[in-house]
This record gives C-alpha cells, sequence and structure tokens, in this order.
C-alpha cells in the first residue's frame, strides 16, 4: 500500500486518539507532543521500525495538529461571522 494513502488514515486516526485521550484528562497544552508520539508510535507499529517510518509518523502527528488547530479556527470563524 502506498505510504501517502496510510499517512492520511494516520493523521485522522491520531486526531481521534487524541481527542479521547484529552477527554480523559490529557491538558491540551500536551496534545501536540503526544500527536507526534503516537503518530510515530502507530506508523513504526504498521510499517516497520525504521527511521523512514520515524519520520513518516513525525510527519503525521504534526499534520493532525495543524488540522485540528486549523479546522477550530475555520468552525470559530464560521460561527463567529468573521
Amino acid at each position: 500500500m502506498d505510504i501517502t494513502l496510510l499517512s492520511v488514515g494516520y493523521v485522522v486516526l491520531i486526531t481521534a486518539l487524541v481527542q479521547v485521550i484529552k477527554s480523559l484528562g490529557l491538558d491540551s497544552e500536551y496534545a501536540p507532543i503526544s500527536s507526534i508520539i503516537l503518530g510515530v508510535l502507530i506508523a513504526i507499529g504498521t510499517l516497520d521500525v525504521s527511521v523512514a517510518s520515524a519520520i513518516t509518523g513525525v510527519a503525521s502527528g504534526l499534520a493532525a495538529v495543524g488540522l485540528y488547530d486549523a479546522g477550530g479556527r475555520n468552525i470559530a470563524r464560521v460561527i463567529g461571522g468573521k
């Protein structure tokens, strides 16, 4: 399977997992680092133990953080009428 397709799935999975962890009591301040750690763990667990997998995980974690941040801002802008 293409690594790009897997990475998109990782981003969605990481975003969902971080939201679950936050609902269990994780402070929002630690959500970005949690996303990166989850990304690395998921990528290494599903691909293989390599530097390329770790880099894919870090990129997926960072993308998940950006997706959540950008989505939240855009929704607030639409709701707020700005």
